[in-house]
């Protein structure tokens, strides 16, 4: 008996029918359909607490940074250079968090676009947080440079896929425009545009 080469589920079922006859084979593609309707309960579960536990953490995260500002507009001398860098390191650990399940396709690509957004204006420099130096002047770390250490110069240099992902980000240009920096008004449409090719050309489907 010759049996057809295995290519796909619809060749294993033509094998199994051959074999062990077509009652069988429908008892097996039964079970076959369980497994694979319980394995995507679970990633949608996944995904679902995944979702709300990142929520939680930005908010945290959200807090933080609005506390930080608010002390130093009190003059609160506390809030140093290491309170600052604290905040900027605590939210691009988030970020890699959520990163890691966008690849995993556990987050919906609308809501993952719609983060990007946020950690672009930290790219762009837009969300820099002030401090007291040593000395009483007053400083702030500008979110772009703080970028370019944690990201560009080695903090994740052993999550490979991250930082090519945030260095394709950040080299990011709008055409017809020599900024460094895409204009606020074309950052939603170049941000989709290149977070949903990634998506295909990493063969990553997101839950819907």
């Amino acid at each position: 008996m010759v049996l057809p080469p295995i290519t796909s589920w619809d060749d294993i079922g033509a094998i199994a029918s051959i074999i062990f006859g077509p009652a069988i084979v429908l008892s097996l593609y039964a079970a076959f359909r369980q497994i694979r309707a319980q394995a995507e309960v679970s990633r949608r579960e996944l995904s679902f607490n995944g979702m709300i536990a990142f929520n939680e953490k930005f908010e945290r995260s959200s807090d933080m940074y609005q506390s930080v500002h608010a002390r130093f507009a009190n003059d609160d001398r506390s809030v140093n250079f290491q309170t600052a860098k604290q905040v900027f390191n605590g939210y691009w650990r988030l970020v890699h968090e959520e990163f890691v399940f966008f690849k995993a396709g556990l987050i919906p690509m609308d809501i993952f676009v719609g983060w990007m957004q946020l950690s672009y204006s930290q790219i762009a420099g837009d969300l820099n947080i002030p401090y007291f130096a040593k000395d009483g002047s007053e400083q702030a770390i500008n979110s772009r440079e703080r970028f370019e250490t944690i990201i560009l110069n080695g903090r994740y240099h052993n999550h490979p896929d991250f930082c090519t992902f945030f260095t394709d980000v950040y080299n990011l240009r709008a055409p017809g425009c020599a900024d460094a920096v895409l204009p606020k008004a074309a950052r939603y449409r170049i941000i989709d545009r290149y977070v949903r090719t990634y998506a295909r050309r990493h063969k990553i489907k997101p839950v819907i």
